[in-house]
């Protein structure tokens, strides 16, 4: 059994984004998330997730995963609740840059380098 993935803020953020793009609750895509979130899927699963999302989004798409990233790693507040990525949240969105490549790593540097 996993663990529930991220904090209560985090967990808003991204649900946030998800209506912000037209995805509401209730819908498929959604409760998909929503069952992501609960449960930490295996390393397998976002390994491949990761994949797909490469050759699937390119420019600045794939900048703007890295975007979201760090919007919802500082949305749980951080130190004195200034939105501050933690070095672990850091490490895994430099790892998401990197496997996303240019663009992505670009911005990576941008907000986080």
């Amino acid at each position: 059994m996993g663990r529930r993935l991220g904090q209560p803020q985090e967990r808003t953020a991204i649900l946030d984004v998800l209506r912000g793009r037209g995805i509401q609750p209730g819908t498929e895509a959604f409760r998909t998330v929503e069952s992501l979130l609960e449960e930490r899927p295996s390393q397998a699963f976002l390994d491949q997730t990761l994949a797909v999302l490469k050759e699937a989004v390119g420019g600045a798409r794939a900048a703007n995963i890295v975007d979201l990233c760090v919007q919802v790693a500082g949305a749980s507040g951080g130190f004195l609740n200034m939105g501050t990525v933690s070095d672990e949240e850091r490490a895994l969105i430099e790892q998401i840059a990197n496997q996303l490549g240019g663009p992505a790593i670009a911005e990576f540097n941008k907000q986080l380098g």
